[in-house]
């Protein structure tokens, strides 16, 4: 089974998304593609049996939150997995890409993602808890 690990904020070495999540995968066997951000890592650099598959690192959080989610999207995408796993909010948005591929798609959230939102100084007062409430319950 293939594995694709999506990410638009964390570095390749992530603990818990690199170490905890894709090592352990790739120690139980399956085949693990990491796609994320780095400028410092050479396309498809294999790194304790995970793929580590780079986007370009955003220049600022208006470039991750648009470029950088289409490119990681378009980069797994091609590496055609039977399931597509991903953390960062801003790629709810390109679920239903990912779905139309036929495989199965996981938002593993770590935080709680409605409490965060009520406090990002970058979001204008206003509209946070609106923003909130769209994570759900």
């Amino acid at each position: 089974m293939k594995v694709v690990h999506l990410t638009t904020a964390h570095e390749p070495s992530d603990v818990r998304i690199f170490h905890k999540e894709c090592c352990s995968l790739a120690e139980a066997g399956y085949n693990v593609i990491l796609v994320c951000p780095s400028n410092a890592i050479s396309n498809n650099s294999n790194n304790k049996g995970v793929l580590i598959d780079p986007i370009s690192e955003p220049k600022n959080r208006k470039e991750r939150m648009t470029r950088t989610v289409y490119q990681a999207c378009d980069i797994a995408l091609a590496h055609k997995a039977d399931l597509y796993h991903f953390h960062d909010p801003e790629l709810i948005r390109i679920v239903p890409r990912l779905k139309r591929s036929g495989a199965k798609v996981v938002y593993d959230s770590h935080e709680d993602v409605r409490a965060q939102i009520r406090t990002k100084e970058w979001i204008p007062k206003w509209i946070r808890g609106f923003i909130a409430r769209g994570f759900g319950t």
